[in-house]
């Protein structure tokens, strides 16, 4: 029984070990990290960049992050139904039905944003983040508010 225990124990301490081992590996792989402030996690909070939507592709990289969103770069975004994103996305990208190629727009918004894993298309995304509140969409903006 107390061999029974101890087992327990020691895989418990083991997987406690491996997932914060795999946190700190995922975030030395997140180009993005110093870009979004998590502390706020359990609630929604303000981010802003670029995002391109395409086939397979949900895309966003926050303002300040040296990457160009794209297939398996920044975060897996999606939109909670209520905020609208999709459909103000699919607006000012008209050509864009998600089979073609989309265009790239300044996205603000409130946002929750998840634990490090495999998230999108086939896992090839850090993180995921929720679009709660559509704050603008502009095909011509620039970032200027987290720089």
């Amino acid at each position: 029984m107390v061999t029974m225990r101890l087992a327990a124990s020691a895989l418990t301490i083991a997987l406690a070990l491996t997932s914060s081992a795999c946190s700190m590996l995922y975030r030395q792989g997140d180009p993005c990290f110093s870009t979004i402030d998590t502390s706020a996690k359990a609630s929604p909070f303000v981010l802003e960049g670029y995002y391109i939507a395409e086939f397979e592709v949900s895309s966003f990289v926050p303002c300040g992050c040296d990457v160009d969103p794209g297939y398996g770069r920044g975060y897996w975004l999606s939109g909670d139904p209520q905020s609208g994103f999709t459909k103000v996305y699919q607006r000012s990208s008209p050509t864009s039905d998600y089979r073609t190629p989309g265009i790239v727009v300044y996205v603000r918004f409130e946002g929750m944003v998840s634990d490090y894993g495999t998230h999108g298309h086939l896992g090839m995304y850090l993180r995921e983040i929720t679009v709660t509140k559509l704050i603008e969409v502009d095909t011509n903006g620039e970032c200027h508010f987290n720089e």
